[in-house]
């Protein structure tokens, strides 16, 4: 008899369940589950989709990680990409310092029981990443133990039982989510949406989801209106550092709309008579 499953679930091992980590990286653990590979654990997810699935912020994603690393849960292994997002290392040179969605390993056995099996195959710098398994037939990827029927005490017979694991049901509905797939990931496009929800948070507002819409407009920004990578991330600091423009400037959307603006009066500090701090970050993203 075959365990099946009407919807998708993830595998979680009993020891992730009791570990002592938060309940966000509980359930960031069983995300990346679902959609890592079964054979080698190798999930490749970028952390504002992560943070959009989750319904948090960024830089909370980034502590869940920071948790599951501590318990020995996973393995983060940073990646970095060219400005155009063509290219991808393992390391952070000249050509790749943007930072690219990273690939996490995740761990089935306990690092106190028994030793890891999830360990990824090696691959090239240029070899693009393993993707999530996704079965033909739209079952569950997870492999799930199964034993052998046992008859129990009281009420009818027990055919098959999980060992040492327990199927967490991330979705409820019995079709796979039809994710927003018109933004692909993309290094630049991450980087863009990053630095402004960072600097929001550091400017004390409420951590902001970033969303489809928000890659989609940063997307345009670049490609449709031609605007570099690296003046616009310099214009972002250079707006939420000004005390008006850092109230109206709350979203990719406004922040678009707005470029035009915001570069001539980010050009217009530079003359005149003005605080140093305000000219000396003019100045740092005019060049």
């Amino acid at each position: 008899m075959n365990l099946a499953a009407d919807n998708y679930f993830a595998v979680v091992p009993e020891w992730v369940i009791d570990a002592e980590i938060s309940d966000r990286a509980f359930r960031l653990w069983a995300v990346l589950r679902r959609r890592s590979d079964k054979s080698t654990g190798f999930a490749r997810e970028s952390r504002t989709k992560l943070a959009t699935r989750l319904r948090t912020s960024v830089k909370s994603i980034d502590r869940a990680l920071r948790e599951l690393e501590a318990a020995g849960a996973i393995t983060v292994h940073a990646r970095w990409a060219n400005a155009a997002g063509s290219s991808y290392s393992f390391t952070r040179d000249a050509e790749h310092s943007v930072r690219a969605p990273s690939g996490y390993v995740l761990k089935t056995a306990s690092p106190v029981s028994g030793s890891d099996t999830g360990v990824p195959t090696p691959v090239a710098d240029d070899e693009p990443l393993p993707e999530a398994g996704t079965p033909a037939s739209g079952s569950d990827t997870g492999d799930a133990g199964v034993g052998t029927p046992v008859t129990g005490r009281v009420g009818p017979p027990v055919t098959h039982v999980l060992r040492e694991v327990v199927p967490i049901e991330i979705l409820s509905s019995a079709t796979p989510p039809k994710e927003e797939s018109a933004e692909p990931d993309r290094a630049d496009v991450d980087a863009l949406c990053n630095r402004l929800a960072d600097r929001m948070i550091d400017n004390g507002c409420k951590p902001p989801t970033i969303t489809t819409a928000w890659r989609r407009e940063a997307r345009l920004l670049l490609d449709r209106d031609g605007y570099k990578l690296d003046k616009a991330l310099r214009l972002i600091d250079w707006c939420q550092d000004d005390p008006f423009w850092r109230a109206n400037i709350r979203s990719m959307a406004t922040f678009r709309r707005q470029y035009e603006q915001l570069r001539l009066k980010a050009t217009s500090r530079l003359v005149g008579t003005h605080k140093a701090g305000a000219i000396e970050s003019g100045r740092a993203w005019q060049e």
